[in-house]
């Protein structure tokens, strides 16, 4: 009895341990999948472009894109870019913070001269409530060579990354969006590293 007992006793130490270090494995598989995503927000007025780009991820063959206003926030995965598409509308501005304090890039888009105006309302927003390392980057979704030209001037001034992309063309959409994973911002090691579950999504 006594060695039955202690039979029973071990195999439920290795038991323990199996879990435990099934836990661990687990654990450091989520750490690895956290590191290699790259939380990316869309951010510009309404009928800017924003959806229009994204909208090239999930269609593999072309089809007429439809305009339909984003409600809120939508999301979208492309090769561990996680990006996160915000409605253009004053009333869903609320919501950004939430989202802007594990954003990894913020891509600010215009595809006008009143949408470009609006560029440094999305930066205060950026600099007020998203991370120190979070990356700027602003793109042009405009024919205008005009207000393409004051976009250039305006990010060499404030030294943030400039895009030109065509958002009828599938193959520039997805080349920016892989130009964007590639040059993630890495945190410092001073920065509170937000690691929870609803980030690993």
């Amino acid at each position: 009895k006594d060695i039955f007992s202690s039979d029973i006793h071990e195999a439920g130490n290795r038991g323990s341990m199996d879990v435990i270090n099934r836990c661990k494995y687990i654990y450091g598989h989520l750490i690895v999948l956290y590191r290699m995503k790259t939380n990316c927000m869309l951010l510009g007025d309404c009928k800017v472009g924003k959806t229009h780009l994204l909208s090239h991820c999930k269609n593999k063959k072309y089809k007429k894109y439809i305009y339909l206003h984003t409600i809120g926030i939508d999301f979208q995965s492309y090769k561990h870019l996680h990006i996160w598409d915000t409605s253009g509308l004053p009333k869903y501005h609320g919501i950004m913070p939430s989202f802007l304090n594990s954003t990894d890039i913020a891509v600010i888009c215009f595809n006008n001269k009143e949408s470009f105006n609006s560029i440094p309302t999305y930066v205060s927003y950026i600099q007020k409530y998203g991370k120190k390392s979070c990356s700027i980057h602003i793109l042009s979704l405009t024919n205008n060579l005009n207000v393409e030209m004051e976009g250039w001037i305006y990010c060499n001034a404030k030294n943030y990354k400039f895009h030109i992309c065509d958002v009828n063309n599938k193959e520039q959409c997805l080349s920016f969006l892989t130009k964007l994973k590639k040059e993630k911002s890495i945190l410092p090691k001073n920065e509170k590293n937000r690691f929870c579950w609803w980030n690993l999504w």
